[in-house]
């Protein structure tokens, strides 16, 4: 997949408005030349499940059903960090703290998910939602025995997330508040690019995290599946 990016140089000195397309990536922060030779590193203010669920919607609506079973999946995962990581920063953890004591459950989601269910409690004082039985053995089965799910499958289980994540996230950030925005924009603050350099971007998407209340989630199910269809942001990659 493709996204499309703007030069930083070009807006502020009002050269053009063109944006060019780059690869998606697993760090977010992306290197360009432009036609008037300027050089940016952009850096996606999207958060990553929220990339990965427009990965799985594309998908969906293209009928990769595996595909798009094990993208949604991976942005459940990186949803529960997500609200960790938003959870921690309004507890003003220290963040190295954090992420030395993350590295202990980074590589597996059981522990990660348990992390997320106390996090949750502890903050919000209530038990975090379940996710139903009958969609962790679906994505097992896709992920684990190469099984094929359908397209009405594979649409179920995508609303059902879509609805799980956006009621969560809407505590979250009623919580967080601009915390969740904190963890937002960490690559950019991280970074040891020149500020003149430096270009942040956010596109639009399903999930839309970006978008501040009350205004956030007013769409449902099917209204973000008619936003992902036409999204020209986020594009498949052309091999001609």
């Amino acid at each position: 997949m493709n996204i499309y990016i703007s030069c930083g140089h070009c807006l502020k000195e009002r050269i053009s408005l063109e944006f060019y397309p780059v690869e998606v990536n697993d760090e977010g922060v992306y290197e360009l030349t432009c036609k008037s030779g300027h050089k940016t590193t952009s850096f996606l203010q999207n958060a990553h499940f929220e990339i990965l669920f427009e990965l799985g919607a594309k998908a969906f609506l293209d009928g990769y059903t595996r595909e798009a079973i094990s993208s949604f999946a991976a942005s459940l995962e990186r949803f529960y960090e997500f609200c960790i990581r938003a959870i921690v920063e309004q507890k003003e953890i220290d963040i190295k703290a954090f992420d030395d004591t993350w590295k202990y459950v980074a590589s597996q989601s059981e522990r990660q998910l348990g992390a997320f269910y106390f996090c949750y409690l502890s903050f919000f004082n209530e038990v975090p939602e379940k996710i139903p039985q009958k969609w962790i053995e679906l994505r097992n089965n896709v992920i684990h025995k190469g099984h094929i799910p359908t397209l009405k499958k594979t649409e179920e289980y995508a609303e059902y997330l879509y609805g799980y994540m956006m009621k969560i996230l809407t505590r979250v950030k009623k919580g967080c508040g601009q915390n969740v925005f904190k963890v937002l924009t960490k690559k950019q603050k991280l970074s040891n690019t020149e500020e003149m350099n430096r270009n942040a971007f956010t596109i639009p998407t399903a999930i839309d995290v970006s978008v501040r209340l009350p205004e956030f989630n007013k769409d449902d199910f099917k209204q973000a599946m008619e936003k992902v269809k036409n999204n020209k942001w986020i594009q498949a990659v052309s091999k001609s």
